[in-house]
């Protein structure tokens, strides 16, 4: 049986992929006026944007992106939909439930929790479809 290792170049795709998703989902094609409406936020507050946020995305994406890698290794994930029902089920219990209650707390409406949380499931199907299917194995 061939040993599975981790793919450093899917790795690295996902995490590109995890810096545009959220710059579309975020942008006026997508959820961008509708989560400014939410967020009680106006164009003005963007207007000298901090670069801490892209920075702490990017870091947090390749711990991410390297995580599930390492975890798919290990549970041998054998095909597109392990993949993806692992994706869900990773976002299903660690992020839609506690960005929600974060939001419950700080009074915002759901559908906000609904945005923050769905861009991030995107994200997580995306790299359970690129990194269950594009394999490498040890010689």
């Amino acid at each position: 049986m061939q040993k599975l290792k981790i793919n450093h170049f899917a790795v690295w795709i996902c995490i590109i992929l995890q810096q545009v998703i959220p710059a579309l989902w975020f942008s006026e094609l997508l959820f961008g006026e509708k989560w400014m409406e939410l967020s009680v936020l106006k164009e003005e507050d963007f207007a000298n944007p901090s670069s801490i946020p892209f920075i702490a995305s990017f870091l947090v994406s390749i711990f991410v992106c390297y995580l599930i890698a390492w975890l798919f290794k290990e549970l041998k994930t054998e095909n597109v939909l392990d993949g993806i029902k692992l994706s869900f089920f990773f976002w299903l219990a660690f992020v839609v439930g506690q960005i929600a209650v974060v939001d419950m707390f700080s009074l915002k409406p759901f559908a906000l929790s609904l945005i923050n949380s769905g861009y991030i499931l995107v994200n997580l199907i995306l790299t359970g479809i690129l990194l269950s299917t594009w394999k490498r194995y040890a010689i």
